[in-house]
C-alpha cells in the first residue's frame, strides 16, 4: 500500500480525533452543500477531507497530526522520492504541499529537518 493510500485511510480514521481538523470535518459535514461553511475544505468523491484554495491546481489531502511525520519522512528520506537523500528543508517542503495539507506544514517540516544530522 502506498503512502498516499495509507494517508487516505488515516484521513478517514484520524481526522475526527485531530485537534484542528476535527472541527473542520464537523463543519464540512454539517454544511448543506459540502462547501458552504468552509469553502476551501470539502469531502472529495471518496469521502476524504480535502483542502483547495482558488489558486491551487488540485485539491490536497488533509493529513492528521499522527501521520504528518510519515509524510515528511517519505519526502525527506525515501529512496523512491526524487527529492530524497536527505535534501534539507526547502526540497523536503517542496515535495509535500502539492499533495498534502495540514496547518503549519512549513514549520513542521523545518522542525523535522532540523532534527536530521545531515541538514
Amino acid at each position: 500500500m502506498s503512502l498516499l493510500d495509507s494517508i487516505k485511510i488515516a484521513n478517514k480514521k484520524g481526522i475526527p480525533t485531530d485537534g484542528f481538523l476535527s472541527g473542520v470535518f464537523q463543519s464540512v459535514q454539517a454544511s448543506d452543500d459540502n462547501f458552504k461553511f468552509f469553502r476551501i475544505f470539502f469531502m472529495d468523491k471518496n469521502e476524504v477531507l480535502s483542502y483547495r484554495r482558488a489558486r491551487d491546481v488540485w485539491a490536497k489531502i488533509c493529513v492528521p497530526a499522527d501521520w504528518q511525520e510519515a509524510v515528511l519522512r517519505t519526502a525527506h528520506d525515501s529512496d523512491d522520492n526524487v527529492m530524497a537523500s536527505r535534501p534539507g528543508i526547502d526540497c523536503t517542503y517542496s515535495a509535500v504541499p502539492d499533495v498534502y495539507y495540514w496547518p503549519a506544514c512549513l514549520q513542521t517540516c523545518q522542525k523535522y529537518c532540523r532534527g536530521c544530522d545531515s541538514v
